[in-house]
């Protein structure tokens, strides 16, 4: 448990060298007192403490799996299968990789190599291959006589893994916007912002139509004659801390 906390501190802090532990803790719902006793290994915590825990951290299933199960009573065991399985949903929901690689495939241009995916992604091989793995396992992917295609297998799975998994997405998007702001040039990217007053009450309404913007994005401009995959990420928030 300490050694997941501590990589996770590190992560974090990679991030934000100003990140302090006080701040680590309140992210996790816990004072720095006790914080600073689990990290020693001074304090056990409870099951119910270490899924919250692992929940505030974004833990993938097998991770939450690892980290919670120090608290599991003797005898109790969790389905390597399933974890599996709920592992790759998490992975595949909350990485931009997975549905890439799913639209290059559709590209009238694709090479169905690991490497050239690789290569239109800017990703190590290594990350790109458990890619390409995890689409084939969930079986959104096939490969037969050297080519992959897309198969039309729908993906379900857990709110619990979903909401997660979303979230930890979302968090994906803005470090990547962060990187490529300065590192692509003007004429390659666009960055826009609105602010407007607006009743919160209709978050519903709003939300719908944002997906129903993007879906007509894509059917207007979207085409197989391309081996550029774009990440297109609309944010809408209020600019005040939630009463909730």
């Amino acid at each position: 448990m300490q050694i997941i906390l501590n990589q996770k501190f590190l992560e974090l802090r990679a991030k934000n060298p100003r990140l302090s532990h006080r701040y680590f803790a309140e992210r996790l719902g816990i004072s720095s007192g006790a914080l600073s006793e689990i990290l020693k290994g001074k304090r056990k915590i409870s099951r119910k403490l270490a899924q919250k825990i692992a929940a505030r951290l974004l833990l993938d299933p097998i991770d939450t799996a690892t980290f919670v199960g120090q608290t599991l009573v003797p005898g109790e065991a969790q389905d390597i299968n399933y974890l599996q399985l709920q592992d790759d949903h998490f992975h595949l929901i909350s990485e931009w990789p997975h549905f890439a690689i799913l639209n290059l495939v559709k590209s009238d241009h694709c090479v169905h190599r690991p490497t050239w995916f690789a290569q239109q992604l800017n990703l190590p091989l290594k990350v790109t291959q458990d890619a390409l793995d995890r689409l084939q396992r969930l079986g959104m992917l096939a490969y037969e006589k050297k080519k992959y295609t897309r198969t039309n297998n729908n993906l379900q799975t857990s709110d619990d893994i979903l909401n997660l998994s979303i979230q930890k997405s979302n968090i994906e998007d803005l470090d990547m916007m962060q990187n490529l702001l300065g590192a692509l040039p003007v004429n390659e990217r666009d960055f826009t912002s609105l602010t407007m007053l607006l009743d919160p009450k209709k978050m519903p309404e709003f939300k719908r139509w944002v997906r129903k913007a993007q879906d007509q994005f894509a059917l207007k401009y979207e085409t197989t004659d391309s081996a550029t995959a774009f990440r297109l990420t609309v944010g809408l928030f209020p600019l005040r801390k939630s009463e909730t």
